[in-house]
């Protein structure tokens, strides 16, 4: 349903398209080797993930909660360090290949390695977690383990919410009890394994009132052809409530059903269809901006343009051209023709520089609004519109996009710009600039 993941934080040629076959592929190895087998997946042969395993976790872990002050791993180190002196390593080994699952999901590799992603731990600092629980089983070789990490944890699935870390104990010992249910099922853990409904019904059983995050983790990453890579429980009642109206007080399971039903006519939108790249229906993401925007008022007010009303300032540098929505952004496939245009309004001295796929339609939306530079000679602007006054067409968005910097610095520079990256100067200096930068980004 999902594997198709979309990235603010990605601008690769293709439109913010993330890859996630790694954590995929992870996932369904873990799946193989530690719920249907009994093995591990940091050190092969071993016998890591069985239900005894589990009990001796859940009694020292779930059922001897460290109140203390102290952070999760001071408290974690006393609770599992002095298994070791009891000859039972396994369970320390365990606990670490559960977080290392748990950490799964919010993975993002070198492009996003600045740790943009709020609320997300980075991946040095996921390593450095899983390291010092395995030296607490006085693990030394390491290699495979890294491997492994390094792998798994090289795409992006999800900015989980903050509160996934912040509140890590009781995300993991709700996972602790699941995992340890599940591994107690013998030989029937088969037909929860492979049916994603019926998995779900037995994680809420065990979920309560919390409604961990982790339920979601777990069905997503087990099941990414029919879950969605949404974990946070208040994003996914905004998807509901912006297409279902008044959806009434539901349950997991029943705001699973909606969110299936609210993809599968989101396929059939014509103007969604429109947007997507290739109309690949199969990469339809709720993240992706023109969807977001629906359901996202926060969003959507972040990325207006300044054609819905929010001033944005001429000093700013320009954002690299990437795909975004109808109705509130202006549609941008960085690899498509585009153009670098000037407008005029009337016969004013008043210029906008800007670029778009669509010089004559973009002239036409902004023609929807008045200057507010202007509002003064309200009276004598009857009959006055933009214009286009000069246009270069340019091999693709990012070569428009940098002409329209440069043509937007130099104006600046001469204090001609306005707080909406206008400009309020004669036809013969815009023009002059306009040629000289023109010349100048020829080859660009």
């Amino acid at each position: 349903m999902s594997r198709y993941a979309w990235s603010d934080y990605v601008n690769d040629g293709d439109g913010g398209r993330q890859e996630t076959a790694s954590v995929l592929e992870a996932a369904k190895e873990w799946k193989k080797q530690c719920l249907k087998g009994n093995g591990s997946m940091f050190f092969e042969g071993r016998r890591i993930w069985t239900p005894q395993n589990f009990e001796i976790l859940r009694k020292r872990y779930n059922e001897a909660p460290d109140t203390s002050e102290e952070d999760f791993m001071e408290k974690l180190e006393g609770q599992l360090r002095p298994l070791h002196e009891t000859n039972q390593d396994d369970v320390i080994i365990l606990m670490a290949e559960i977080l290392w699952f748990m950490f799964l999901p919010q993975s993002y590799g070198e492009k996003d390695r600045e740790n943009k992603n709020r609320g997300d731990i980075n991946v040095k600092t996921r390593k450095e977690y899983i390291h010092k629980i395995l030296n607490w089983a006085n693990i030394q070789n390491l290699e495979h383990v890294n491997r492994l990490i390094d792998k798994s944890y090289k795409n992006y699935i999800a900015n989980l919410a903050p509160g996934y870390n912040l509140n890590r104990w009781d995300e993991s010992t709700y996972a602790i009890r699941l995992l340890h249910k599940l591994k107690n099922m013998g030989e029937n853990i088969d037909s929860l394994l492979d049916d994603h409904i019926k998995l779900a019904a037995f994680c809420d059983r065990l979920a309560a009132e919390a409604k961990p995050q982790f339920r979601h983790v777990i069905l997503y990453l087990l099941f990414p052809d029919e879950r969605e890579r949404i974990f946070s429980r208040g994003k996914r009642e905004l998807i509901v409530k912006e297409w279902k109206k008044n959806p009434g007080k539901m349950t997991l399971s029943e705001m699973d059903a909606k969110i299936a039903e609210i993809r599968k006519e989101l396929k059939g939108n014509a103007e969604i269809k429109k947007w997507q790249r290739d109309e690949r229906q199969e990469d339809l993401d709720f993240y992706q901006p023109w969807i977001r925007a629906k359901w996202d008022s926060e969003y959507a007010e972040e990325h207006k343009t300044e054609e819905t009303g929010t001033n944005t300032e001429a000093s700013r540098p320009g954002p690299v051209p990437s795909e975004s929505i109808t109705g509130y952004f202006v549609i941008r496939d960085p690899n498509k023709l585009a153009s670098t245009y000037l407008l005029r309004f009337g016969n004013h001295d008043m210029w906008k520089v800007g670029w778009a796929h669509n010089a004559e339609k973009r002239c036409a939306d902004i023609n929807k609004h008045i200057p507010h530079e202007l509002l003064d000679e309200l009276p004598d602007l009857r009959g006055c519109c933009w214009t286009l006054h000069k246009i270069k067409r340019r091999a693709n968005a990012r070569s428009a996009q940098r002409l329209e910097q440069a043509i937007l610095g130099e104006l600046k520079d001469k204090g001609w710009t306005t707080d909406t990256e206008r400009a309020k100067c004669t036809e013969d200096e815009i023009l002059e600039i306009w040629r000289e930068k023109v010349k100048e980004h020829a080859m660009t």
